[in-house]
């Protein structure tokens, strides 16, 4: 059993993780043990082995579901926010012609794709398939909660921005923003309905998008209107640049100071990409009390500072590499595991989870990082068991006893595991 922080879920992919990552809160999703990573030797497969278990999936986007779901409406190209480049997504999406391999190596992250922003090119060669498609949007978050109960998964928290749900044009405008109140609600009634047919429990985290500060007073209105449809917290994703560009800074602030004074949940994005001090900022300033990632504070006053405030930390192995936020050194062609920061923050003693971010687009489920925990960093499953309970102290107003009971149950798992 198992509970994720994760940092980068910006919007719904399995869509609701195409709207995955990053991740706020994420759980371990055991897979098949042919997946990528899959352990090959005795202490994996015995974790492999017991992982069919109840998990708790804190902040899965929901993209994968939406693999096959394009037609020929998608918009000729697509204006990336962060550097206003020009996606040719109908062209790259029918060069696919309808093979479902070829498809998926376009928005997913292979060998070739490597750095944060090129990695959320694929998001945005994506989302273009589900814009402005509201009933499509309910059937992806009814179908996310079956993944959920297929993985054996009682609770998480799914994050996306309703904005990046809408038809925009090419110049990367909404003709009209008040739609993303549908967005929401489609995600809702498809999260209501298949909460009750799979007995799973799905909150969610609306996300304000770094290069887009027209949608956060909204998107901070949006979470307040629907806290009692299971709204749960607000994220600062997609990106760093709004800790030193002024004109976003101050739009994420005011939104992050309301949500403080509505009493939300916030988690923001911070020290992946950008410096560790943003971990700082990102509480001083917004407010958070979940770091999403990280890994740049580790060894600075700022990592010091968070831990001295009890700031939880959601970590993501596989995207770390990815997106170059980790550069891990290599011996005989294989990743040096040991040397990343991620056993600095278990050894500290520091609150943190381990995450899949984005499952569909990183090609790795969430037993695949733990399953990197335990074979390539030599991480037990203690350590496995104090994190997943980590993570759910820090899950974002979970009732005290739901949340009891959920411990109850991990501690449960991990005492027949570890017997």
């Amino acid at each position: 059993m198992a509970v994720e922080g994760t940092a980068h879920c910006t919007a719904l992919q399995q869509q609701l993780h195409a709207l995955g990552a990053s991740a706020g809160f994420e759980d371990p999703q055991w897979t098949d043990p042919t997946a990528p990573h899959a352990s090959t030797d005795s202490e994996g497969q015995r974790w492999r082995g017991q992982a069919r278990q109840k998990n708790n999936d804190a902040c899965i986007d929901l993209f994968d579901l939406l693999y096959g779901a394009w037609d020929e409406e998608l918009p000729e190209k697509v204006r990336t926010p962060w550097d206003g480049k020009m996606l040719e997504v109908q062209k790259a999406v029918r060069e696919c012609h309808g093979d479902l391999a070829k498809f998926t190596s376009l928005v997913t992250v292979g060998s070739d794709i490597i750095g944060l922003f090129p990695i959320l090119d694929c998001f945005y060669t994506f989302l273009p398939i589900v814009r402005g498609r509201f009933e499509l949007l309910e059937e992806l978050a009814f179908e996310f909660c079956r993944e959920r109960k297929k993985h054996n998964i009682i609770y998480t928290e799914v994050r996306y921005s309703p904005f990046e749900f809408l038809p925009q044009g090419e110049d990367g405008q909404i003709a009209d923003t008040s739609k993303a109140a549908d967005a929401v609600k489609a995600v809702c009634a498809g999260l209501r309905k298949g909460q009750a047919e799979f007995g799973v429990m799905v909150q969610q985290i609306l996300c304000c998008i770094a290069a887009q500060p027209a949608w956060s007073a909204q998107t901070m209105a949006l979470a307040e209107e629907f806290r009692n449809e299971g709204v749960v917290g607000v994220d600062i994703a997609a990106g760093e640049m709004h800790f030193e560009d002024g004109a976003l800074h101050d739009a994420h602030r005011d939104a992050m100071a309301m949500a403080q004074k509505k009493g939300l949940g916030i988690t923001v994005h911070a020290a992946e990409a950008g410096p560790g001090d943003n971990v700082c900022r990102a509480m001083d300033v917004y407010g958070a009390t979940r770091i999403g990632h990280g890994y740049r504070s580790v060894g600075m006053q700022a990592y010091d500072y968070a831990r001295s405030k009890g700031v939880h930390f959601e970590l993501c192995p596989t995207s770390s590499v990815s997106t170059q936020a980790i550069e891990l050194e290599k011996a005989d062609g294989s990743l040096q595991w040991k040397t990343h920061p991620i056993s600095r923050f278990f050894l500290d003693g520091t609150s943190c989870s381990i995450n899949s971010d984005d499952p569909a687009v990183f090609r790795s489920s969430l037993t695949d990082e733990l399953v990197i925990c335990v074979k390539e960093m030599c991480l037990s499953l203690e350590n496995m068991q104090w994190m997943t309970l980590e993570a759910l102290e820090h899950a974002f107003h979970l009732e005290s006893g739901v949340k009891d009971t959920i411990a109850e149950k991990v501690k449960g798992f991990y005492e027949q595991t570890l017997n």
